[in-house]
């Protein structure tokens, strides 16, 4: 399961590096950015296929989805500061 998740982490942060390239000098829009790449793929798509296969969690699921999305916001915080310049 390790080597999964190693391999995953190398998928995310070499796919945000390219987007922190593309979006120059732009702090705001990283952390967005980041934050929707790291909730969507890795949140919200998995919580959307374990609603299809059950019904019971549909009145959890609203509940549950604020803590990968405030996990997301975090995560895209300190990506968009480790992976890109500080201009101060």
């Amino acid at each position: 399961m390790i080597p999964v998740e190693i391999l995953r982490g190398a998928i995310y942060a070499i796919i945000l590096t390219a987007v922190f390239a593309s979006l120059k000098k732009q702090k705001k829009l990283n952390i967005k950015v980041a934050a929707a790449l790291l909730f969507i793929p890795g949140a919200f798509i998995p919580l959307l296929s374990s609603l299809t296969q059950t019904s019971v969690l549909t009145e959890v699921a609203p509940y549950h989805s604020i803590e990968p999305l405030a996990d997301s916001i975090v995560y895209g915080y300190i990506a968009s500061r480790i992976l890109t310049k500080n201009n101060r």
